[in-house]
């Protein structure tokens, strides 16, 4: 199973909020969408490759959501 919930990450000075579409080894892929937005394709803002390397912090952002 897959879970598909909203997180925020912080890379290096930059903020992105979105869902992570696909985990490599040494990146991640996020769908850029609005807080509280479905991930869908008329809600995406844009696409970003995140370098683990560069990955500060990983804040899920489901309500309720206990890792």
């Amino acid at each position: 199973m897959r879970w598909r919930i909203a997180v925020t990450v912080q890379a290096g000075t930059r903020v992105y909020s979105g869902t992570i579409d696909r985990a490599g080894a040494d990146h991640l892929d996020i769908a850029l969408h609005d807080l509280g937005s479905p991930r869908r394709t008329d809600a995406l803002l844009g696409h970003r490759l995140v370098s683990f390397a560069a990955v500060g912090w990983v804040r899920p952002d489901a309500p309720g959501f206990v890792a």
